[in-house]
């Protein structure tokens, strides 16, 4: 009767414990197959699901996975290495094989925090190319400034200006950045919007000179409508879109003058756009 008693409770106290390990969380290890990460190191806790109980998290926080990428960046580890990884932790339900692994074939891991305005970009335009010339602080406003390829760039990063150069054939000054540690961000480019007041033609050299300023009459404005395109030319068509730009020949189907908009045919197919004429030979593509 007693022998029977002592196995009834033996029983009832071993449900309560599994029911108690299995509440604890520690049952399921799981982890997500696409994590967002700010901190530099990457530890085996950043790609753990929330669930996970404390004490498998606390473990996997001491073990370091790499590097984290960069800002915009990412970087991918193997499902085989994450279990290795979590099967070598000295959690009792783990090294028994009691816990549940659910972990997936690939795990994304993208570097995330906050990227640098283009305001502050363009601050430390203003500040650099005043610099070389007092006149051109006032082009390179938040307003005037394309920032589209500046999204890698952290917020605490200094920058560096590679170079500065007008290109004419957008109508549009362009400016090459680099974080001042290379390890922060890659080379990226910036410019102004061609619909913003901005010289037309421009020479950098020690500093930046203009020779031709807001509000100077062009030919074309004065009445000379110059033709910079002809029919049947080969011209130059551009397009330019998210920091990708592409050039390639192209015969105009029409005549044209600055701004308008003719018909062009690409030479490797038949098919027939429509472009902007920008400059001398020279349309860009309107999609």
């Amino acid at each position: 009767m007693k022998a029977g008693l002592k196995l009834i409770l033996s029983g009832l106290l071993a449900i309560a414990g599994l029911r108690s390990w299995a509440d604890s969380g520690c049952a399921n290890v799981s982890v997500r197959a696409e994590v967002q990460v700010a901190r530099e190191e990457l530890s085996l806790a950043d790609v753990l699901d929330a669930e996970v109980c404390p004490a498998v998290r606390k473990a996997a926080a001491g073990i370091s996975l790499g590097a984290t990428p960069r800002l915009g960046g990412t970087r991918v580890l193997e499902g085989g290495q994450v279990r290795r990884f979590i099967e070598g932790m000295s959690i009792e339900e783990i090294r028994t094989g009691k816990a549940h692994l659910k972990i997936p074939e690939r795990v994304l891991v993208h570097g995330s925090g906050v990227a640098k305005s283009c305001v502050e970009i363009a601050q430390f335009l203003e500040g650099t190319t005043s610099a070389q010339n007092s006149e051109s602080a006032s082009l390179w406003g938040e307003d005037n400034l394309d920032c589209s390829a500046a999204r890698i760039v952290p917020a605490e990063a200094s920058l560096e200006l590679i170079k500065s150069e007008w290109n004419a054939g957008l109508r549009r000054w362009e400016f090459a950045l680099r974080c001042a540690e290379p390890t922060a961000c890659i080379p990226f480019l910036v410019w102004t919007r061609p619909q913003a007041p901005a010289q037309l033609r421009a020479e950098v050299g020690s500093g930046l000179s203009f020779a031709r300023r807001e509000g100077q009459p062009t030919k074309t404005e004065a009445g000379e409508k110059e033709l910079l395109v002809k029919r049947g030319q080969t011209v130059i068509l551009t397009w330019d879109h998210g920091g990708i730009r592409v050039a390639l020949p192209v015969t105009s189907l029409e005549a044209g003058v600055l701004g308008q908009v003719v018909r062009v045919q690409l030479k490797s197919v038949v098919r027939i756009m429509r472009a902007e004429v920008i400059g001398e030979r020279i349309v860009q593509a309107r999609l």
